[in-house]
């Protein structure tokens, strides 16, 4: 039979593996795949970063009741826009397997996709077959380890090296895409149970951060509470990210900041598209806060959007007698533009002590 699936033509062969009623039979087939046509299963969030064709193969076996499911595809042809270990060129071969379980009584029907080295997605149905995948959902990228034995979903990272700041930012333009139908299926991230990233030496805020590890956890998919543990942070965090207006807190012991490498070509231009009511609301309180060998002293920070303004209710630096406080507003839109307004005071209360922290010992005698 020659068929039009997926977006290409594709060719398959009936074959009866076994007489019987029903009989046991095998479809064999091959063609290519347009990763376009796969909107419906994947969403257009996730295909936003996925573009290309590809050729494909696989086999269907029926046996009553269960049908299985094989697949596979070296992905030539598609270009993933993601960070690594995940982006991949049009013209790289980067093998992808699938293999389903549907229709076997009372084993639970499942899902195995798995992407060369670098993921492995595994997905089960409840012990009645019925309603979402995510009922239990294991996504690993990088070390690919675990077995999908948890109700929920689970994300598991560990990727030397990784690049938190390219994917933070994938995250963002992934959950403020707009696709062209809305939807109100949220059951994915209803059944959203833990996020584990472990990482030798990422790169965050620019810098590298050497050990480090985030724990997230929640029992609705909706609060999360964890910790962030490495050689440079340490401390609490709570987020309520399907919030009318997304909320983050972070309780810091501490956060040591390296050099910052040098900035490579032209600052990209701000876009002005963005609108500033879709930004979160953030409260961040660091006790001990380090750039280079510097210390600053304790951070207060927070900042949420209100109306068309992203404003800084409250900011406070202090540190060995001196205390800065500061507050302002960011403003980006097309007939504006992007504006940061501050306003900023220092009061210092022991000047001498203030002196000699920034490396000015005995300048001050006989006073305050």
């Amino acid at each position: 039979m020659e068929v039009n699936f997926l977006g290409g033509k594709s060719i398959a062969q009936l074959t009866t593996i076994e007489p019987g009623k029903p009989p046991r039979l095998s479809v064999a087939a091959n063609g290519e795949l347009s990763v376009a046509a796969l909107e419906p299963w994947v969403g257009e969030h996730l295909l936003s970063r996925i573009k290309g064709t590809t050729q494909w193969q696989g086999e269907v076996v029926f046996d009553t009741p269960a049908v299985l499911v094989r697949g596979s595809a070296d992905l030539v042809g598609t270009q993933i826009d993601a960070p690594v270990p995940l982006r991949k060129r049009a013209e790289s071969s980067k093998p992808l397997n699938i293999d389903m379980l549907f229709g076997s009584g009372t084993a639970r029907q499942k899902i195995d996709l798995k992407l060369a080295k670098v993921a492995h997605v595994q997905m089960q149905q409840n012990q009645s077959n019925q309603g979402s995948f995510s009922d239990s959902m294991l996504i690993n990228i990088g070390q690919l380890k675990g077995e999908n034995n948890r109700p929920g979903v689970h994300i598991e990272a560990d990727v030397a090296r990784l690049d938190l700041d390219a994917w933070i930012e994938t995250i963002i333009d992934i959950a403020t895409f707009e696709p062209k139908v809305a939807t109100t299926n949220t059951e994915f991230l209803d059944a959203m149970r833990s996020i584990q990233i472990r990482s030798n030496n990422p790169l965050l805020l620019g810098r590298q951060f050497g050990e480090f590890a985030v724990n997230a956890n929640s029992s609705d998919g909706r609060y999360w509470f964890g910790r962030i543990d490495g050689d440079r942070i340490n401390g609490n965090l709570q987020m309520e990210p399907r919030a009318p207006v997304s909320q983050f807190r972070f309780d810091l012991d501490n956060l040591y900041l390296d050099t910052a490498p040098e900035r490579v070509g032209d600052v990209e231009r701000i876009d002005t598209s963005i609108e500033v009511s879709t930004y979160p609301a953030i409260d961040l309180t660091i006790e001990d806060l380090k750039i280079e060998d510097m210390s600053l002293g304790k951070l207060s920070f927070s900042a949420a959007p209100i109306g068309e303004e992203w404003k800084i209710e409250q900011a406070s630096l202090s540190h060995q007698g001196v205390n800065t406080t500061l507050t302002g507003q960011w403003v980006n839109n097309q007939s504006l533009g992007s504006i940061t307004q501050l306003e900023y005071q220092t009061d210092i209360h022991a000047a001498g002590t203030a002196l000699d922290s920034m490396d000015f010992a005995g300048l001050l005698k006989r006073g305050n």
